[in-house]
């Protein structure tokens, strides 16, 4: 049988082994420390992998919806565009509250390359908020929402996007304004740079052009938006009026109403003008059922009531015709055309004395129209009232003469959109003759192409002196005075 063997003794009995103390081992509590840190670092492994992962879904989702929204817009498709937008733009909220600090110096020195990733993971998340911002402030210009579009415009701005692709929006907010003197250069320069949002401001520049009756420089911008905006009848309109100031024919302007109301049934302006233009070409059956239509929607137009009237007259139908001029007076009383219109009829059928007293009336409301004093003249004499006749002709002559030039000086703007003395020939014009509305607007626009005009200010004081306004009064004085030094 083999002895058997025991281990061999400890402590003082074995030299070769380290005396130990009495009743644990010396390498426990070391054991157990390292234990303690492999499982705080699987925990921190897990957490960051956990962290990493969440804030990698984050920015993965964020980025698809970014690439979704830049594609809905660049097509023009805003509705659709609404809901990723107002997710992306909550997904940034977090992202761009610390846009004012990084929040790094919590995060251990010793981890420089992570405090690099995160610092370029937040500038990252920063743009992005950025840009969220933009297509706010874009998607509110389309919704003619101007308090969000300043809002969201200035939170770009803090979030550090682009300043020049804010610019554009900044200039089509200010045309919007009619502050044309800053949005215009910035609207021709986006144009010509083809810059976004291209629709919008081919729009607003092509309101400015069209304002302003530089109708060659108009074209361009409105077919851009024709072609961006394929669904928007306003470029239809916008090209007849450009149109029937250069005498197209009536199958033009025609055409392009259709287009109109292709695009919108309700477009009222389409309808009158396409019910006008249909009597002009005496298509007058066609321009009777449109002018029907158009007044189901606007019983009270007068205008309407007048344009029905004429059409039955030209069609024969002289019962209809003065029907409809009668419901328009019943409507206006001192509606001039109707009255005009009526009074031609009297003519016509020998009631002189009844036309007299209308166009003596008409006369009063109307003193500049040289047509209205022509037909005056005319039934004066054929009343027996000579005299006043021949003072009647001579005048009616004077503003013939006038309303001439002002036919030229009106062809000469539209040859020459910058011909300033023109302009302001035609406002001293509209002035002097009634129009102060229509005064008014030629003047606003001299001073945007030459704000030290004194013949402006000088008309313009004496407008609101005559007005009861002597604030304005005096600074157009005094702005004429120091213009007339200047010079």
């Amino acid at each position: 049988m083999k002895a058997e063997t025991s281990p061999p003794p400890t402590g003082a009995n074995n030299p070769k082994s380290p005396p130990q103390p009495h009743g644990k081992r010396a390498d426990e509590p070391m054991a157990r420390s390292w234990g303690r840190w492999r499982v705080a670092g699987i925990i921190v492994v897990v957490l960051g992998l956990a962290i990493l992962g969440y804030v990698g879904m984050t920015q993965y989702r964020t980025a698809r919806l970014a690439a979704r929204v830049r594609t809905l817009f660049a097509e023009r498709r805003y509705d659709e565009a609404r809901q990723p937008l107002e997710q992306w733009l909550r997904d940034s909220q977090g992202e761009s509250q610390s846009a004012d600090e990084p929040q790094l110096q919590h995060r251990p020195r010793s981890r420089l390359a992570i405090a690099m990733w995160l610092f370029s993971l937040w500038e990252r998340n920063l743009q992005r908020a950025g840009e969220a911002q933009y297509y706010r402030a874009w998607l509110a210009l389309v919704d003619q929402d101007p308090r969000q579009t300043v809002e969201s415009i200035e939170q770009a701005k803090r979030l550090g996007f682009d300043r020049s692709a804010l610019e554009v929006l900044v200039g089509i907010h200010q045309a919007r304004l009619r502050r044309l003197d800053v949005a215009e250069p910035i609207l021709r320069a986006a144009f010509a740079r083809n810059s976004e949002p291209r629709d919008l401001v081919a729009r607003e520049l092509a309101s400015i052009y069209l304002a302003t009756y530089r109708f060659p420089y108009a074209a361009p911008a409105i077919e851009r938006y024709r072609e961006l905006a394929p669904n928007d009848p306003r470029p239809y309109l916008w090209n007849n009026e450009i149109n029937s100031r250069s005498g197209a024919s009536p199958a033009i302007l025609i055409r392009n109403y259709r287009a109109a109301l292709e695009r919108d049934p309700n477009l009222d302006k389409a309808r009158l003008g396409l019910a006008e233009q249909l009597s002009k070409d005496q298509r007058f059956d066609e321009a009777e059922q449109e002018y029907r239509t158009y007044l189901k929607r606007n019983p009270r137009d007068v205008s309407a009531l007048v344009g029905l009237g004429r059409n039955a007259f030209q069609n024969g139908d002289i019962a209809g015709a003065t029907h409809e001029f009668e419901a328009a007076l019943a409507i206006d009383p001192d509606r001039r055309d109707a009255l005009k219109e009526l009074a031609q009829l009297d003519l016509r059928f020998g009631r002189f004395d009844q036309a007299r007293r209308r166009l003596e009336r008409l006369s009063r409301l109307d003193p500049y129209d040289h047509e209205v004093s022509y037909t005056y003249a005319q039934a004066l004499r054929l009343s027996g009232h000579l005299d006043q006749a021949r003072i009647e002709s001579e005048r009616a002559a004077r503003l013939r003469k006038e309303h001439e030039q002002i036919v030229q000086l009106r062809f000469s703007i539209v040859k020459d959109p910058n011909d300033v003395k023109a302009r302001y020939q035609v406002a001293r014009w509209m002035f002097e003759h009634g129009h102060a509305d229509e005064g008014l607007k030629w003047a606003r626009e001299i001073l945007r192409a030459d704000p030290h005009h004194s013949g402006i200010h000088q008309m313009l004081a004496s407008y609101y002196a005559a007005h009861g306004d002597p604030g304005l009064a005096n600074y157009h004085r005094t702005m004429a005075t120091s213009s007339q030094e200047a010079r």
